[in-house]
């Protein structure tokens, strides 16, 4: 019942359309990297270097960063055996849940799941499975010691691969490309170039080392499962980098520019259009080789992306719906949050008291004024400030106010007539006193 309420009025109690359930469907490629580390490259990168997972997701970055089981685990969950057919259900469901708009479960999934979004979330079902079965795996080899050499086969192609990348990259590219089209981009010949030789031959020497070990009695079982967690732990590892202390410290020259505004007075609102929703940026050697998704949202952070501006007292308008939970109407589409649309969404940033609006391209000039800029380390473009033009006022005047009954504290029913605030050149103020009895 809470649910309920809580949805109420906003986009996911309203249900959302297939385009948006759908969107993040987890395509063949992508479920290939929970079986090969780095498949598509760096997931944290936010340029062209390193990654070339962008045509399989709608923003041009995954929603969950790494899918990664690997050849390690897998081989364990292969040792689990027929018996273990409800977890290799559990599994074979998540797969086919998480496909999404990609797999058989479509038409289902649109009608079923409107208020959930995200197919690859169900992934977390296989996770699920396939770290049971491999414990699985585990215990069935404490019972009976394997004696077939197949378990070494899953180390030694992946070793094959590792070595057919060094060898001849564009030859390895090439014949992905038979199989996912996007591997034939300059893109994946990077990666596969310069990320596959050694990410292929770390897990593959530890794909093998665990089965030896398996062939190798229950002595060596524990430096199995220990090879299983290391090859985890240097795949996933690093996926959340942390931030020193002053990430959500503005920095002097947006600290200017915000005080720059403070003279006018008017408790007028914010937008931003942030990093994460300008066009491509250039953005400085040295941190794009980085790859660290820490650049990018503190750039968010420096260019007051909405959320961020309440750090600094500041009031915002449209920020994106991310759960849909807000109120429908409240936000913008991820399509519109787009500084080539900005003419499309001035009416409704000028209905909201917006006055300041930050970017990192130029706004059309007969709607905005540029007010000022700021150079921020690691990006070539400035950040720009601009001014509406005639922006709204925060108060209206209200041609008539009236009482539903003359008790004191009455609830009061404000009916605007014929008021258009898009046309308002002048307000009047009229304060309204009630008794406080």
């Amino acid at each position: 019942l809470g649910t309920l309420w809580l949805l109420e009025g906003t986009a996911r109690g309203h249900g959302f359309g297939a385009e948006v359930g759908l969107s993040y469907s987890a395509s063949v490629p992508v479920l290939l990297e929970a079986v090969l580390p780095r498949f598509l490259g760096d997931p944290l990168t936010f340029s062209d270097v390193g990654f070339w997972g962008q045509p399989f997701f709608p923003g041009g970055a995954p929603f969950v960063l790494s899918l990664y089981l690997g050849p390690p685990v897998l081989l364990l969950a292969a040792r689990a055996g027929r018996l273990s057919w409800r977890l290799w259900t559990l599994v074979t469901l998540g797969l086919l849940l998480s496909l999404g708009a990609h797999g058989p479960l479509a038409p289902a999934l649109e009608v079923l799941l409107q208020p959930l979004r995200g197919p690859v979330k169900f992934f977390m079902l296989a996770t699920l499975g396939v770290s049971l079965l491999a414990g699985r795996g585990l215990e069935r080899s404490v019972r009976e010691s394997p004696r077939r050499g197949l378990l070494l086969v899953p180390g030694l192609l992946v070793l094959a691969l590792g070595a057919g990348a060094q060898a001849a990259p564009s030859l390895v590219a090439s014949g992905w490309a038979l199989v996912v089209p996007e591997a034939a981009h300059p893109r994946a010949l990077d990666v596969m170039t310069r990320q596959w030789p050694g990410e292929l031959a770390v897990t593959g020497a530890l794909t093998l080392g665990v089965g030896l070990a398996l062939l190798g009695g229950r002595r060596w079982l524990s430096v199995a499962a220990l090879l299983v967690v290391l090859d985890l732990l240097r795949v996933n590892g690093g996926l959340s980098p942390s931030a020193e202390g002053k990430f959500s410290e503005l920095l002097p020259q947006v600290q200017a520019l915000i005080e720059e505004t403070d003279p006018e007075g008017d408790p007028y609102r914010w937008f931003s259009y942030g990093v994460a929703h300008s066009p491509p940026l250039t953005w400085d050697p040295a941190v794009a080789r980085q790859g660290s998704a820490v650049w990018l949202f503190y750039l968010d952070r420096q260019s007051l992306l909405a959320r961020t501006h309440v750090l600094d007292g500041l009031e915002g308008a449209f920020d994106l719906d991310r759960m849909g939970l807000a109120p429908r109407g409240s936000t913008l589409a991820p399509a519109q949050a787009h500084p080539g649309r900005y003419r499309e969404i001035h009416p409704l940033l000028r209905a909201a008291n917006v006055r300041w609006v930050l970017a990192f391209h130029p706004l059309p000039e007969d709607l905005v004024r540029r007010r000022g800029e700021a150079r921020l380390p690691g990006v070539r473009e400035p950040l720009l400030l601009h001014e509406l033009r005639r922006p709204l006022p925060r108060a209206f005047w209200v041609s008539d106010v009236g009482a539903r009954d003359a008790g004191p504290l009455a609830g009061v029913d404000v009916r605007y007539r014929g008021l258009d605030p898009h046309t308002v050149e002048a307000v009047s103020y009229t304060h309204l006193t009630l008794p406080t009895s």
